[in-house]
């Protein structure tokens, strides 16, 4: 019996929360939770890769350059290496070596696993997220040959066939398989295959708008349920992990909802007295940097902390410093309780209390509330 078995061909789970909702009926949310993911899921995930993995080696032998298939091109590469260093910095052991393939990777997130707290991992998953490049669907003849391999999967081809009544890619594909099975010829003209471009471009535009639509939502419903808990004077409360810092403002992922949100520390967060400051890194000299975390190294970014972010897969700059954030915040609960000095620096782990506001005068949006620090996850 076949079995597509991550660990033996080390592809790449790509590992995140995602929201379940239960509804009034109304249809309004009143809980929520991470999806739960059991045994059967995942042994129903291994056989629809399965499948769709035979099927885009039936459609390459049949349909050649005409084959429809799902390509995943490695991740940038520099912001891989800055990932390294930013969790080399912190005293997480992630071996640079493991960067070169998928299987290597996996062999690295899987030691970390068995070593880290699952905090943790929640947020290294999170980080890594960053530099990775989105899977694409492409005729074969538009891509050579080395391009047709998904990396995260590690394999030389895949295409989606499992699932025509919810993609339309897949209902391409299963036409595509028909004609082979019926000994049908597949045209593979210039015009045929310019038209079969098309058709991958325009499912690519549709799958990433389902998701940002799929990520709008769940924002929309989570947004709604922490209204109604905080007028029933029930506060959604919350472990939220700092992801990233700059001078005035800093990323938090929320583990319990796989949500990340940049958020400003006076505006939103409710700091006073916020004093970025570029700390010393293990065996370098840190001199030219001035207390706010300003450089003179032209390498490094104008902060000296974020470095270049230009698109998702821009990842952070290799340059990157280690930084700390220190502002004066009021603990949202209990009401009235005194003000208190706060350092943040990337892992750093707390507890906040969720808000909402209203954005650009319509939008309902979420606020993180500061309640307490908790220790250091790498203690």
């Amino acid at each position: 019996k076949k079995r597509f078995d991550r660990n033996v061909g080390g592809a790449l789970a790509m590992k995140q929360t995602k929201m379940s909702f239960t509804l009034d009926s109304n249809g309004n949310p009143t809980g929520v939770r991470g999806y739960p993911i059991r045994n059967t899921n995942k042994t129903i995930e291994e056989y629809m890769l399965m499948a769709n993995f035979l099927v885009a080696q039936k459609l390459i032998l049949g349909a050649n350059k005409m084959a429809f298939i799902r390509h995943h091109p490695p991740p940038d590469a520099k912001g891989m290496v800055a990932l390294v260093q930013l969790l080399q910095n912190r005293g997480i052991d992630f071996d640079p070596a493991a960067l070169g393939s998928a299987a290597g990777l996996h062999a690295t997130l899987s030691r970390l696993e068995a070593d880290m707290p699952e905090l943790l991992m929640e947020l290294v998953y999170a980080l890594l997220r960053k530099p990775m490049k989105p899977a694409r669907y492409e005729p074969a003849g538009s891509l050579e040959q080395r391009e047709w391999r998904h990396w995260a999967l590690n394999i030389p081809y895949y295409t989606h066939f499992t699932s025509p009544i919810r993609r339309y890619a897949d209902i391409v594909v299963h036409r595509q398989l028909d004609a082979i099975l019926n000994n049908e010829v597949i045209s593979g003209s210039e015009d045929d295959l310019t038209e079969m471009k098309q058709v991958a471009s325009h499912c690519n535009e549709k799958k990433e708008a389902s998701k940002l639509a799929q990520d709008a939502s769940d924002k929309l419903f989570l947004a709604v349920l922490v209204k109604r808990q905080f007028e029933a004077n029930n506060p959604i409360q919350t472990v939220a992990i700092v992801q990233d810092l700059g001078p005035n403002s800093f990323q938090l992922l929320l583990v319990d909802f796989g949500l990340e949100m940049r958020v400003h520390a006076e505006r939103e967060f409710g700091g006073s007295a916020v004093r970025a400051t570029t700390l010393q890194e293990p065996g370098k000299d840190t001199s030219d940097s001035s207390a706010h975390g300003h450089t003179k190294d032209k390498n490094k970014g104008r902060n000296g902390n974020r470095g270049k972010q230009k698109g998702s897969g821009g990842g952070t700059d290799a340059k990157l410093q280690v930084m700390s954030l220190s502002m004066s915040v009021a603990p949202a609960l209990p009401a009235g309780a005194p003000r208190q000095t706060i350092v943040l620096q990337i892992l750093s782990c707390m507890d906040v209390v969720l808000h909402t506001t209203v954005v650009n005068g319509s939008r309902l949006g979420i606020t993180p509330r500061f309640l307490r620090l908790r220790e250091d996850l790498l203690q």
